[in-house]
């Protein structure tokens, strides 16, 4: 009584998908992958997070060589540090290891005073011989 005209078109009986033998073909071809789906699921998951996500191996490994890195520098500065604590207690402990590093690191020297700088020469070995 009240046909459309948009449904009255039909498709080819090849993409039909009712037919029986195409059913029974696919489900046949498609029944190991359902079988492991979760295995195949896993793979996927782990190969993408392993080369395509932004936090890849890659990336992961590169990042914690860096921070490897990092904390060497960190402990060479925690040394420094003790050093430098070192020499603030040795050079304000007293007056005259203060006056003694004065002169001897900024050549600084009293009014009355002469500064003679003595520097060792090293001594340059010739292998143009």
């Amino acid at each position: 009584m009240f046909e459309n005209s948009t449904n009255n078109r039909t498709a080819p009986q090849s993409l039909v998908w009712n037919n029986g033998k195409k059913v029974q073909f696919c489900l046949a071809m498609l029944h190991p992958l359902f079988r492991f789906r979760y295995y195949i699921l896993f793979g996927f998951f782990a190969i993408w997070m392993s080369f395509f996500d932004m936090n890849n191996l890659f990336f992961r490994y590169r990042i914690a060589k860096e921070i490897g890195v990092l904390e060497d520098n960190i402990e060479e500065h925690k040394q420094a540090i003790a050093q430098l604590d070192q020499q603030k207690k040795y050079l304000f402990g007293n007056d005259r290891n203060l006056q003694r590093f004065a002169r001897e690191k900024y050549l600084m020297k009293k009014d009355n005073e002469d500064v003679f700088v003595i520097v060792e020469e090293e001594k340059v070995e010739d292998n143009d011989k």
